[in-house]
């Protein structure tokens, strides 16, 4: 007694429609991603620049935006009045920039600040140092708790500030 090979064939697919049917489906909704990477890059120079003169420019070893929010490692920014500021992380979200790690913000008039957390307002010329900073200048130092300086203006106001200045006999 031999078995055709149809009558294995219709046995299979007989049992395959049998599983199939007797399965429960279950419907599931698509999982969509909201991580949205906009913008990537790596070792970069940016400049502003109007009709006669660049405004500023900045360099990021690298950047991501997600969401409109730019993440920049290793950032170095000059201006037409601010002569560095750099951290090894800023965060740009709208004309807010939180800089983070080893933030330096140096004026042209000499004055060096370090501290580890500043923001700045792009529009406003502004920058806020939040929390302790040591400020130089020459041989002179600085400590105080925070420190709002206005850019345009190359004003400076601090708190709770101890220093060591030295002046001319």
């Amino acid at each position: 007694m031999a078995i055709k090979l149809e009558t294995v064939l219709y046995i299979a697919i007989s049992i395959v429609i049998v599983v199939t049917l007797s399965s429960k489906q279950e419907s599931k909704e698509a999982v969509v991603s909201s991580f949205k990477k906009e913008l990537e890059f790596t070792s970069s120079t940016f400049s502003e620049v109007n009709a006669t003169t660049q405004l500023n420019q900045s360099f990021a070893k690298s950047g991501v935006q997600v969401n409109g929010v730019l993440t920049l490692n290793d950032i170095s920014y000059s201006g037409q009045k601010l002569k560095l500021l750099k951290a090894n992380k800023a965060v740009y979200d709208g004309n807010l920039s939180t800089l983070y790690g080893d933030v330096v913000l140096r004026q042209e008039n000499g004055f060096e600040y370090k501290t580890d957390k500043a923001i700045y307002d792009m529009n406003k010329q502004f920058v806020y140092i939040p929390n302790s900073f040591v400020a130089k200048m020459n041989d002179n130092i600085m400590n105080g708790k925070n420190l709002k300086y206005d850019i345009s203006a190359q004003n400076a106001v601090a708190s709770n500030i101890s220093a060591i200045l030295y002046t001319k006999d």
